[in-house]
């Protein structure tokens, strides 16, 4: 018994224990799972915000903001508890209601925790700071909507930020004048007894201020409604009214807005500006606007910051206040503008709806009646199949769905192994017809030929295989055998079943095909003309690219098939004046000129492809806009003139060589007769002489004419140099130079140094009496006598001079050569090798520079022309790659060739140099222009003379 006692009371104890475990056991669970339960909960308790708003619910600026702030916290996906209160300072105000107001806040929320106050407008800011110690304590707090907050209004309040709310008068300005740039008067609504109006006002002023030169400002102050027609309605057309406040009534109490709206919109025709958006819809036509929501929206985000776990003292007051620029499509227009008149940035309100905006659902409506109907048709087609087989005493029902089936705007049939079961009127009028010529007849009756019929079947079964319907294009023979075009639509009964037979719909396309292959002919027609017209016609878009070009364009050109960028241009071709030596400017270029929007009425250029010569081309152009009138691209249509040009040139040039050589035999012959007289003359004084080549006194008469001018030439102490030579002169050197014969030559040149002489004198030079001498000293035969004396004896003349530089005359004479010395005759001269190297050459004279220029070129080199030693040097400090040779004329405009290689030299250690000069080289050095040594050419020179000059210089080491 004692060990049965025993045994029972441990029993007991163990069962104790086990108890007191579990229990200690549960309890820790509990604790655990309430912890995890309370972070859980709390990280999902939501944040509560209070808002309290200034005025009352139902006040549209007062649910605006609220709204704003709303649809913001919407968007976060943290959970806010949100509450709105309303102050209703526009109907209450004093500091009995405060209290009243703050005594309900303490009621309502004292068991709350707030984690945020927002405030809307002054009342509620003002109000907040009042109590803020007697209830909320730290709470952080945001505004919106105060006017033109200053930092000072929280002076002794921490953890507050917000939005400034000010009205934008002078942006507002701008956008009235864009809109009406003939304003020239400004008028301000307003008064100057409220606070808000005082302010206002003086907004207006000072952004009056910015614009006082493009009109005149005015105010309307502290109006009533009575004094509108009479201070307003008179004004001029050119007026632009801006409201900044209400306007009073007889008892002078401010009205609503509505109400100043409405009057100021009945009784003056001018446009209203504001700088608020609840007067919109009201008759304003806009401006850059203080908007409620936007002010709500703009609080929310700093909100969420602070929600987030950002200070407010960290996050500072949004001075510039968010408005938007707002115009009223209603209003503009009665104002005759549209929406392209309108700022890009304007938010446009009350645009009339579009069509489909306006009839959406009625065209939804139509075309889901139509397809519904249409299904209809085919599901009661197949319908009234299977109800004929199954029960044919349904006679109203099937007359029913016939009468869908005959009045349908297509034709539509039913076949059975291709021949024709049913046939509604409108298949009757496709087909040429009648009703019981086309039932129970094979389908090939309306076809034009076995090979369409075959086709049809073919492919709208294969079509009905793979996807359970079919359509397709054919050609149907009417009755009267006429062909048309026939859209062909079928599916089966039966999917299941085909002998059960098809329905198709059949629409008459034959219309539309024929609008489709004119349209397609007009376009191939166009093509050819474009592609085969002589004209060469290149388009570019609005960026420039040559989007497309004919082939006369792109053979003139050597373009590829593809279209070109801007920049690849110079790939294929450049651009030069008519001159054919200065580059076009970009903008003188045609394409880049009617791309602008000008008009381009023939002009001229030369343009050199890499493969081609230069060609001469008169250009035509204009812009091409899209359907809103922009520029879309360009359009130039090129005329090769090159061929009439060389032609012009050429007669010219004959023409300029024979009355050249007509009027030189002239002189010549008068110019002989005197020189024979005065021969003949001297002949009796000195007596007959032998002569080896010519008389000796027509060579005393030569070089006392010329020494006589010399001397008068030179002002003071000059130099006369006398030098004699020998010269040979090619064909092909004759041929480019107009008055020299070929053959072999002695030279007498007489030079000075002094005045020189200018074009019109050189140009006159010859003609008998012509003298540049004061009367009584000088006939003006001197000249003429050397002419004709030299013109006696079968040579020629050339002149080289230039104001300020002295002249040099050489006469040419034929060379007596003896029988003993026939042997020793010149030798015909080798051509001088070429190069590749880079020379820059300079010459003042365009056609020396033009044919200088294409001798070096056809020997291979690599030419830089340059009239003037400013463009060479221009040119030598753009050139990117080396320049070898500088090729220039001694004596020039602006400076000489020994100056301009020094300048070259500095940019290019390395270069050699080759100067030339129509001014023997005597006189070259008597006049320090040259030092000795250097390598000289005198003009005039032949091809082979001067490439060899040009290989010495290069290969000077």
């Amino acid at each position: 018994m004692n060990i049965e006692n025993r045994f029972h009371n441990r029993l007991i104890k163990i069962k104790q224990a086990t108890v007191s475990v579990f229990k200690i056991s549960l309890l820790a669970a509990v604790v655990l799972f309430s912890t995890w339960c309370m972070s859980v909960y709390a990280d999902d308790f939501p944040k509560q915000v209070l808002m309290i708003t200034s005025y009352h619910q139902g006040d549209s600026w007062n649910d605006d903001i609220v709204s704003g702030v709303q649809e913001t916290f919407s968007k976060h996906t943290k959970q806010i508890a949100f509450f709105a209160e309303h102050l209703d300072m526009r109907r209450n105000d004093g500091n009995d209601h405060a209290q009243l107001f703050l005594h309900y806040l303490k009621g309502k929320y004292a068991k709350k925790t707030l984690d945020l106050i927002i405030l809307s407008d002054d009342a509620a800011l003002n109000f907040f700071i009042s109590i803020r110690s007697q209830f909320f304590g730290d709470v952080p707090a945001v505004f919106c909507g105060i006017n033109n907050f200053k930092p000072e209004i929280l002076a002794g309040h921490s953890n507050i930020t917000g939005v400034n709310e000010e009205i934008s008068i002078a942006k507002t300005m701008d956008m009235a004048f864009h809109l009406f740039p003939d304003a020239r008067n400004i008028v301000a609504v307003c008064d100057d007894k409220s606070a808000v109006g005082k302010n206002n006002l003086n907004i207006f002023r000072n952004a009056a201020d910015q614009f006082k030169d493009r009109a005149v400002f005015s105010e309307a102050l502290n109006l009533k409604i009575t004094d509108v027609p009479e201070v307003l309605g008179k004004l001029s057309p050119d007026t632009l009214l801006f409201r900044l406040n209400n306007l009073f009534n007889t008892e002078e109490n401010f009205v609503s807005i509505q109400e100043t709206m409405a009057v100021l919109s009945k009784e003056v025709s001018l446009p209203i500006f504001t700088a608020w958006d609840f007067d919109m819809g009201l008759g304003a036509i806009g401006g850059v606007l203080v908007s409620a929501m936007e002010q709500g929206r703009k609080a929310a985000v700093l909100s969420l910051k602070i929600l987030g776990g950002v200070p407010a003292d960290q996050i500072p007051v949004i001075m510039e206040s968010p408005n938007i620029p707002v115009i009223d499509f209603q209003q503009i227009s009665r104002f005759g503008l549209t929406l392209k008149d309108l700022p890009e940035e304007a938010q446009v309100i009350n645009i009339p709806d579009s069509l489909w905006d306006k009839y959406k659902n009625i065209i939804l409506f139509v075309v889901l009646f139509t397809f519904l109907l249409m299904v209809i048709v085919i599901l009661q087609t197949i319908h009234l199949r299977k109800r004929y087989i199954i029960e044919k005493k349904l006679k109203a029902s099937e007359d029913h769905i016939n009468s869908i089936f005959r009045t349908a705007p297509v034709g539509i049939g039913l076949v059975g192994n291709r021949v024709l079961k049913k046939a509604n009127s409108r298949l009757c009028q496709i087909s040429g017809y009648e009703e019981h010529e086309l039932i129970g007849h094979s389908a090939r009756m309306l076809y034009p030929s076995d090979e369409d019929f075959a086709f049809v079947g073919r492919e709208k079964y294969a079509q009905i295989a793979d996807h359970g319907t079919g359509t397709v294009e054919t050609r149907w023979q009417k009755k009267d055998e006429t062909i048309i075009d026939v859209l062909l639509s079928a599916t089966p009964v039966d999917l299941k079943d085909q002998s059960k037979g098809v329905t198709f719909t059949a629409l008459d396309i034959t219309k539309r095909k024929q609008a489709e292959n004119a349209l397609e002919n007009e376009r191939r027609f166009l093509t050819a003309v474009f592609d085969n017209i002589e004209e060469s016609i290149v388009i570019c878009d609005e960026n420039g690219a040559l989007a497309r070009f004919n082939e006369a364009a792109r053979k003139l050109h050597g373009l590829p098939e593809q279209p070109i960028k801007p920049e690849q241009w110079s790939e294929y071709y450049n651009l030069f004046r008519e001159d054919g030596i200065t580059p076009l400017p970009v903008e003188e270029i045609p394409l880049y000129r009617a791309l602008q929007g000008e008009e381009v009425r023939d002009a001229e250029m030369v343009v050199a492809s890499l493969n081609n010569t230069p060609r001469y081309l008169v250009c035509n152009g204009q812009k091409l806009t899209d359907d809103t009138g922009r520029i879309s691209g360009a359009v130039v249509a090129m005329h090769d003139e090159t061929r009439r040009r060389m032609a012009e040139l050429e007669h010219k040039k004959l023409q300029t060589q024979l009355s050249q050589a007509q009027k030189m035999e002239s002189v010549g012959r008068l110019a002989g007769g005197v020189a024979h007289d005065f021969n003949n003359m001297l002949g009796i004084i000195l007596g007959h002489t032998e002569l080896a080549l010519m008389d000796p006194t027509q060579i005393d008469q030569i070089l006392a004419n010329l020494c006589v001018n010399a001397r008068d030439a030179i002002s003071g102490v000059g130099k006369l140099t006398i030098e004699t030579g020998k010269k040979t002169f090619d064909e092909e050197y004759c041929n480019e130079h107009p008055g020299f014969i070929p053959g072999d030559f002695v030279l007498l040149a007489v030079s000075d140094n002094g005045s020189g002489m200018d074009k019109e004198t050189l140009d006159n030079l010859f003609e008998p009496f012509f003298t540049t001498k004061e009367v009584g000293k000088g006939t003006g035969l001197g000249l003429a006598t050397i002419y004709g004396i030299v013109k006696q004896n079968n040579g020629f003349i050339n002149v080289y001079s230039e104001p300020g530089q002295g002249s040099t005359f050489k006469i040419y004479l034929p060379r007596l050569i003896s029988d003993k010395d026939a042997d020793k005759a010149v030798p015909e001269k080798k051509a001088a090798a070429g190069g590749t190297e880079t020379i820059l050459l300079v010459e003042d004279e365009p056609t020396i520079l033009r044919m200088t220029r294409m001798m070096l070129e056809r020997k291979g080199y690599s030419v830089l022309s340059a009239a003037t030693p400013a463009e060479a040097v221009e040119k030598a400090k753009n050139h990117s790659g080396a320049i070898d040779l500088l090729m220039t004329d001694v004596v020039m405009p602006e400076m000489n060739g020994r100056d301009l290689a020094g300048k070259i030299t500095d940019l290019y250690p390395d270069i050699r140099f080759l100067f030339m000069s129509g001014y023997t080289a005597n006189v070259i050095a008597h006049q320090g222009v040259l030092d000795d040594g250097v390598a000289f050419i005198q003009k005039p020179f032949s091809m082979a003379d001067m490439t060899a000059k040009v290989r010495k210089a290069l290969d000077k080491t």
